[in-house]
């Protein structure tokens, strides 16, 4: 059976009770400030597309060796709010890996993903405003894969060019399925004029677990992701005109960890 590190499963039962104790302070009612509640059902506001890079360094295992991992990539995505608390969004782009001294060219990724909102607690809020500090809980659902050319498979302990084989009809894939639970806190700007009631100008910070089942499949090697649990952070930064810059980052423990940063705007 596998065991966790303790600092893992510490972390992320702190995060889970940071998650219950702002739900039942909401419900409590006492927290100062507009009246609280759940989400409700009513007209779905607006879409977005982005763009955004992100760099990994992972460790797979195979059997048991541990092998470290780069994997880069570049997408386009585009979303749209089907209802006020749930965004359901698409992405398609460009990704590349090295995993150990076997390389791959570009390859298609794709994936899809959902954030729903739990709950929404007003802080402080005006007609014109209503959101303008507010603490949210909400978990984001994503999954993706992606399928990559191998440029060469080396033997040994040297990439020497001369025990380079062309694979140039083989593909190395990968996919994952990722789950994060997180408390979301938004301030915007009340000085600025309203153009969106949903994306006003301003910058929202979150933090919460992350949940990684990554595995990466070609007929000679068949591995999964080494460390399954990490903590995400990041921002988002709401710009004028509705543009928006993103910052994500997930840390595990060890040497792995992910960054991206991304632009996007909202219609």
């Amino acid at each position: 059976m596998r065991t966790f590190p303790v600092a893992t499963v510490r972390f992320t039962a702190f995060v889970f009770a940071i998650l219950t104790l702002v739900a039942a302070t909401a419900m409590a009612g006492s927290m100062a400030g507009p009246e609280e509640g759940l989400v409700t059902l009513e007209e779905a506001e607006g879409w977005f597309v982005s763009v955004a890079y992100g760099q990994s360094d992972r460790e797979l295992r195979f059997d048991n060796r541990v092998t470290p991992v780069e994997l880069s990539r570049i997408t386009a995505a585009t979303g749209v709010d089907v209802l006020p608390f749930l965004t359901l969004r698409a992405e398609a782009g460009s990704a590349g890996m090295e995993v150990g001294l076997i390389e791959s060219s570009s390859g298609f990724e794709w994936g899809i993903g959902a954030r729903a909102a739990l709950w929404d607690f007003i802080i402080e809020g005006t007609p014109a405003l209503p959101r303008r500090h507010a603490v949210r809980v909400e978990v984001d659902v994503a999954y993706r894969e992606a399928s990559m050319k191998l440029e060469g498979v080396y033997f040994g302990t040297t990439a020497d060019p001369a025990s380079a084989l062309a694979n140039t009809d083989e593909y190395l894939k990968w996919s994952e399925l990722t789950v994060s639970p997180l408390i979301r806190y938004t301030h915007n700007r009340a000085t600025e004029s309203v153009w969106n009631r949903r994306m006003p100008t301003g910058v929202s910070a979150y933090i919460g677990p992350y949940y990684s089942d990554w595995d990466i499949d070609h007929a000679p090697l068949a591995g999964k992701g080494n460390n399954d649990f990490g903590m995400r952070l990041g921002a988002d930064l709401r710009i004028a005109n509705g543009w928006l810059v993103q910052l994500d980052a997930v840390l595990y423990d060890g040497t792995d960890d992910s960054y991206s940063i991304g632009m996007g705007y909202y219609f």
